[in-house]
């Protein structure tokens, strides 16, 4: 009863807020109880759907169902079937839900019918860090270290690791075109460091994830997750396909595939060019640019030939222009030392 009641005033509160899509009741929970309340809740809001964190069977036939998949957390204490994976793995990585248990999954019902339900991702990075950057959040140093084995890293190339593959990852998952919702986690949560204190308040434990705000109070994001973060969530958007550095064979002309996709309700025209750089950002080579027509709410697949330079290491750039808007990229770093290594952006 006190839970119906405080879903209910929770719902009444922000019903009018324009950016909610739907109703989330609980999150990676077993308890019956958020499952009970739905149906009872409904008629407060007829206008959205409903879930419960997705360990349960949904309500109603189109109520969403969530999926975690992360892929890149470097350990396999999820389940027993949990597999680690390398950058190179992410190479024609299928993303159509439903998952298995072996993709890192920490929400899915595998109940009758559930891939007839629209599905969402909204969750599947696993690398917090503190604020400043210093370390890995206490559930994360495993990814670190799988990705950037034996490296004490800076906070400057743990905030670019963290910038680069999530921003990537974003975009893996909104290609495939598999979910009907990506959403980062987590815009603003606890984020405790357990070696700070602030005022009369210390903080007992650290908390295993954590947002991507420098300042909270002046809202101030932290500069490579801002600029990384519009490229991976921009309603046009461009995805390099490989992630392998011997796909893109030095001194040689290679047809390098990316997707386009197109979020808006009408066809919007691009242009699109893959550009080679040094991590200074002095460019090597340039394939000329190609213009399409993405369809409404499409996705579509290119290859483009890029004469690959023959130097060592290499950052690739898949950059579209669209007219009226910021243009974006999808970026690879090839034979650097870690994901973490700078760049120019």
């Amino acid at each position: 009863a006190e839970m119906e009641k405080e879903y209910a005033g929770w719902v009444r509160e922000n019903w009018n807020h324009p950016s909610i899509g739907w109703w989330d009741a609980a999150n990676e929970t077993n308890s019956p109880l958020p499952y009970e309340l739905v149906p009872r809740l409904r008629a407060l809001d007829e206008t959205r759907a409903w879930e419960s964190g997705s360990y349960g069977p949904p309500d109603r036939p189109d109520d969403p169902l969530e999926e975690h998949p992360y892929l890149l957390n470097g350990a396999s204490f999820m389940n027993a079937n949990a597999r680690d994976y390398d950058l190179e793995d992410l190479d024609d990585h299928p993303g159509i839900p439903p998952l298995k248990a072996g993709e890192g999954l920490f929400s899915s019902w595998n109940g009758p019918g559930h891939a007839d339900h629209p599905y969402i991702n909204n969750e599947y990075g696993w690398l917090w860090h503190t604020r400043d950057g210093r370390k890995p959040t206490p559930i994360t140093a495993g990814a670190y270290d799988r990705h950037a084995p034996g490296r004490e890293l800076s906070p400057q190339e743990r905030r670019e690791m963290y910038a680069y593959l999530v921003s990537e990852l974003t975009l893996l998952w909104r290609s495939r075109r598999g979910y009907a919702g990506v959403q980062h986690f987590l815009y603003l949560g606890k984020c405790t460091d357990p070696d700070t204190v602030r005022g009369d308040w210390e903080p007992k434990e650290a908390s295993n994830t954590c947002d991507n705000f420098v300042d909270v109070e002046a809202l101030d994001l932290e500069p490579r997750w801002r600029r990384y973060a519009r490229d991976a969530f921009s309603p046009v958007g461009i995805y390099l396909e490989r992630w392998s550095s011997d796909f893109y064979a030095r001194g040689e002309r290679v047809e390098v595939p990316v997707t386009l996709i197109n979020d808006e309700y009408e066809d919007v025209p691009v242009t699109v060019r893959l550009l080679a750089r040094d991590p200074g950002g002095r460019l090597l080579a340039s394939s000329g640019g190609r213009s399409l027509l993405l369809p409404p709410l499409g996705r579509v697949e290119e290859s483009i030939a890029l004469d690959i330079p023959s130097d060592a290491t290499l950052v690739l750039f898949a950059e579209l222009e669209a007219e009226g808007r910021p243009k974006v990229s999808s970026r690879r770093k090839l034979a650097l030392p870690h994901p973490g290594a700078s760049i120019q952006p």
